[in-house]
């Protein structure tokens, strides 16, 4: 018959072999870095973090943020990060084409309802009557930078309601603040990007959103998830933790 000494150490033991075996799994985790824009349409990687299922699959996660898609892929390539997470740009299909990226999954999908990208306009040309998508023609449209989702979407409009794109100016500005900053001052006249850094300058008055891009040209995909060819290829139990991790998410 078993001493109460003995059950106490068993006692003892069943809680201690469960935490070395967890400290022993943290210690060997693997570290990633994963590029990422911070959008709601984004979210399945920020959720698995903060649920811990990278962690699960033994993935010491880091996120780092951007403020445009080209320098996601940029940096995938490079190895600045491992995985990326935006929409696809002219700057990521030529990446692509040269056989440096691996697209892994989709990640956002125009549809009615769907708050994901946005059509918006300054205050001083809403003003001025620029109150819908039909509108854009003899205005100047700001987005992050050519080649993008965001000009995509712009070119389905034009296509919907029937007016070249030679009726409206792109200018590409590089990052989502500059986008806003140039809304907010009236240097601008419109402009499409994703909804998340624009609820704030909307709530408060400083601009106006006149659309939502899937309302009006729906049913397309305007975010992918990523990886270097090299990782994709080279480091398929990683990818597939990787990928386990973001479908929980």
């Amino acid at each position: 018959m078993r001493t109460l000494i003995e059950f106490r150490r068993a006692a003892l033991l069943a809680v201690a072999l469960p935490l070395v075996a967890l400290s022993a799994q943290r210690a060997a985790a693997e570290d990633i870095k994963i590029g990422y824009i911070k959008v709601t349409a984004l979210a399945p990687v920020m959720v698995a973090q903060g649920k811990g299922y990278f962690a699960a699959e033994g993935l010491n996660a880091e996120l780092v943020p951007f403020d445009a898609p080209v320098p996601v892929a940029q940096a995938v390539v490079s190895g600045a990060v491992d995985f990326g997470t935006t929409g696809p740009s002219g700057a990521f299909y030529n990446l692509a084409g040269q056989g440096t990226l691996h697209i892994l999954a989709g990640m956002a999908r125009e549809a009615p309802s769907f708050q994901f990208l946005a059509v918006l306009a300054s205050n001083r040309a809403y003003n001025a009557g620029l109150k819908s998508v039909k509108d854009l023609p003899g205005h100047n449209v700001a987005i992050t930078q050519l080649g993008t989702s965001l000009h995509y979407s712009i070119g389905l409009a034009a296509e919907k309601y029937g007016f070249p794109m030679s009726a409206i100016t792109i200018r590409p500005l590089q990052s989502n603040t500059n986008v806003i900053a140039a809304l907010s001052g009236g240097t601008i006249d419109a402009a499409v990007m994703p909804s998340t850094p624009t609820l704030t300058p909307v709530s408060k008055g400083e601009i106006k959103r006149v659309a939502w891009v899937g309302d009006v040209t729906p049913d397309w995909m305007g975010a992918a998830l990523f990886t270097g060819t090299k990782t994709a290829n080279e480091r398929g139990d990683l990818v597939k933790r990787f990928l386990i991790a973001y479908r929980k998410g």
